[in-house]
C-alpha cells in the first residue's frame, strides 16, 4: 500500500489519501472502497469514504493535499471528517456556488485539522461548514482547529435548530456574510475563534468597555443589526446607516465589514448622523475626547479612520488618518474651522501587517497640541506634536461622523480598505492604563 496510507497515524475506519495522480479510499484493513483521478474526483471518492464509514461510524481521515471540491460533502451521522492540519486543504472548485461541507439533520460528528477554501472569487454562494437541522435537534457536533476562509457566505453556518455545537480553536476570516452565523445564540459554545466572538462576549466586552470609557457618545461593536442600521450600545441611541452595498456583509455576531471594492462603488461605509454630542467644541474652548477603533487594513493607500470632517462644506472638527505606504504613521486632528488652524499629533511610522489592531485617540481639552495622544495596540505611538496657525477651539458642526470615512461634500472619501469594528467615541481623555484596558478587553473578544 502507498506510503501516504501507512504514514497516518491517527485511528480511522476509512482514510482518503493521494498517491501521484490517483486519490485513493481505503477501510483500515487497507481494502479499496473507491479511487480515481486526483483534482478531479476527489469530492466522489472522498463522499464515498463518508457513505461507508456512516454505515458502521467512526472517522474517515484526510491525508495531506488538496482536493478539489465539484459538489459538496455530505456527512452522515456518527461520522467524524479529519485532516492532517494545514496540510490538508478542501478547495472549493469555481462555480460550485454551495457549501463545501453540509451536515443536515445528523448527530455525533466533528470536523478538524484542516483548511477550508471556500474560494468567493470563484462561487456566489455557499458557506464553508454548514449545520442544517429542520426540526429541533440535539446535534452533538463538534468544529475545531480548522482554517476557514474566503467562502463566498459564512465560514460556518448554524441554523438555528441545531443545538449543541462547539466550535473552537480554529481562525475564520474573509468570509462574505461574516465568519460565523450562529442562529441558536443560545445552544453553541464558541471560544477561542480568531476572527469571531459570541454574543454573550460581546456584551461582556461592551459593559466592561463602557465602564472604562465613561462618558461613551457612540459604541458600535456591529453586532446585531438589522438590515442597513448599525445600532449604538451607548444608549444613546445614535444608530449608524451603512451604504447599500454594506447590507449583506454585517454579521449579526461578528465584526462589521467596511469594504469599499473600487472608485465606482464608493457607499460601502458606515456613517452616524450628526450630533450634538459628537461635538467637543464651542469655538471659545474645547473638551475631552477619546476615538477607539478595531481594523483589518487590506491595502495600504491613504485612508480615513473615523472622523467629523466634511471638506467641501467647511464643516471640519476632528479626525484619524493613516498614511499611504506599507510604512506610515497614524495622524489624530482637532481642526478649528473659523481660523482656520488646527492641532496634531503624527505617530511613529507603523509597519503594517495583514493583522488585526487597534487604536485610540485622546485629547485632553486643552487647546494645546501636545494634549492628543495615540495608542497603537493599547501602546504610546505618539511621535511629533504640532500646531498650524492660531488655534482656539473646534466649532460644533454639521458634519456626519465617517466609520472608516470622511465626507467630501457630503458624499464619502477616504475610505478605509479593510475590516473594521468596535467604534466608540466618548467624552473623556483616557489615559495610558485605561487604554491598554480597551485593547486588551477589544483582543480578548476578537481572540487576536
Amino acid at each position: 500500500m502507498a506510503a501516504g496510507w501507512s504514514a497516518f497515524k491517527k485511528p480511522y475506519e476509512a482514510m482518503v489519501f493521494v498517491d501521484g495522480a490517483n486519490i485513493i479510499a481505503v477501510n483500515r484493513d487497507g481494502g479499496y472502497i473507491d479511487h480515481g483521478a486526483a483534482g478531479v474526483d476527489d469530492d466522489i471518492v472522498i463522499q464515498s469514504a463518508l457513505t461507508y464509514v456512516g454505515a458502521i461510524t467512526g472517522t474517515v481521515a484526510l491525508g495531506a493535499g488538496v482536493y478539489v471540491i465539484y459538489a459538496t460533502l455530505s456527512i452522515p451521522s456518527y461520522v467524524n471528517l479529519v485532516g492532517q492540519g494545514p496540510s490538508t486543504l478542501l478547495y472549493l472548485e469555481n462555480g460550485v456556488d454551495d457549501n463545501v461541507i453540509l451536515m443536515s439533520g445528523v448527530t455525533s460528528n466533528t470536523i478538524s485539522d484542516m483548511y477550508i477554501d471556500g474560494n468567493a472569487a470563484g462561487n456566489a454562494a455557499g458557506s464553508g461548514i454548514r449545520i442544517n437541522h429542520g426540526a429541533p435537534s440535539i446535534t452533538l457536533i463538534s468544529i475545531h482547529d480548522v482554517f476557514v476562509y474566503g467562502a463566498a457566505e459564512y465560514g460556518v453556518y448554524i441554523s438555528p435548530l441545531s443545538g449543541f455545537t462547539t466550535l473552537r480553536d480554529s481562525i475564520i476570516i474573509g468570509c462574505g456574510y461574516g465568519p460565523v452565523y450562529d442562529g441558536t445564540a443560545t445552544t453553541s459554545i464558541v471560544s477561542n475563534v480568531h476572527g469571531y466572538a459570541p454574543l454573550n462576549n460581546q456584551r461582556n466586552t461592551i459593559s466592561n468597555l463602557l465602564e472604562i470609557l465613561g462618558d461613551v457618545r457612540g459604541l458600535y461593536p456591529g453586532i446585531m443589526s438589522s438590515g442597513v442600521v448599525l445600532p449604538d450600545y451607548s444608549m444613546n441611541s445614535h444608530n449608524g446607516v451603512s451604504g447599500e452595498d454594506l447590507v449583506n456583509l454585517i454579521d449579526f455576531q461578528g465584526k462589521t465589514y467596511a469594504y469599499y471594492m473600487n472608485s465606482a462603488t464608493p457607499t460601502r461605509t458606515l456613517t452616524v448622523p450628526d450630533d450634538p454630542d459628537f461635538s467637543f467644541g464651542t469655538g471659545l474652548a474645547d473638551s475631552a475626547f477619546s476615538l477607539v477603533c478595531a481594523f483589518y487594513r487590506t491595502t495600504l493607500g491613504a485612508c480615513t479612520l473615523i472622523s467629523k470632517r466634511d471638506d467641501t462644506l467647511a464643516q471640519m472638527e476632528w479626525w484619524v488618518d493613516i498614511g499611504a505606504g506599507a510604512a506610515s504613521p497614524i495622524t489624530f486632528y482637532c481642526y478649528d474651522q473659523s481660523v482656520p488652524a488646527y492641532i496634531n499629533v503624527v505617530s511613529s511610522d507603523i509597519l503594517w501587517d495583514t493583522n488585526w489592531h487597534t487604536m485610540i485617540a485622546t485629547y485632553d481639552g486643552s487647546s494645546v497640541e501636545t494634549g492628543l495622544t495615540i495608542y497603537y495596540d493599547g501602546v504610546d505611538v505618539s511621535l511629533a506634536n504640532n500646531i498650524n496657525g492660531v488655534y482656539v477651539a473646534m466649532e460644533n458642526l454639521a458634519a456626519d461622523v465617517g466609520l472608516g470615512c470622511h465626507h467630501d461634500n457630503g458624499v464619502v472619501s477616504g475610505v478605509f480598505t479593510g475590516e473594521m469594528t468596535w467604534f466608540g467615541i466618548t467624552g473623556k481623555e483616557l489615559d495610558a492604563d485605561e487604554a491598554w484596558s480597551v485593547d486588551q478587553r477589544l483582543r480578548g473578544v476578537l481572540s487576536i
